[in-house]
């Protein structure tokens, strides 16, 4: 079977958080990769509804704030033996409710993804 040496990355204000993956077998690695891309599709679609909300006329104090000081990325770095890949997302200066958001999400893709790893033997 098949697997990959790969690492999930969250580094918010220049603090890192690393969960390693090694030795995961490549249907797992895809499963992480799908999930992750979905969290990518859904904060897409909390953006959709920010805007909807301006053309709504929502006033701000019920609308999240987007704008402030806090940085935060995630990464999928993979080793597949001859060859590597990386996925990834930034985004720079949003408020902290918004990158509590978008961490929670990733976190959810993740766990989502690796669910009962550690039953397996």
């Amino acid at each position: 079977m098949k697997s990959v040496n790969a690492s999930f990355t969250i580094t918010r204000e220049g603090i890192v958080k690393s969960f390693p993956m090694p030795n995961t077998a490549y249907a797992r690695y895809v499963t992480l990769q799908i999930a992750l891309a979905g969290a990518l599709v859904q904060l897409i679609g909390l953006g959709t509804r920010r805007s909807a909300q301006l053309i709504e006329d929502v006033p701000p104090a019920n609308r999240l704030p987007m704008r402030g000081t806090q940085d935060l990325s995630f990464s999928l770095v993979a080793d597949h033996g001859a060859g590597a890949s990386q996925f990834g997302a930034s985004w720079v200066g949003v408020s902290k409710a918004a990158a509590n958001r978008v961490e929670a999400i990733m976190m959810m893709a993740y766990k989502a993804a690796t669910a009962g790893d550690a039953d397996e033997s």
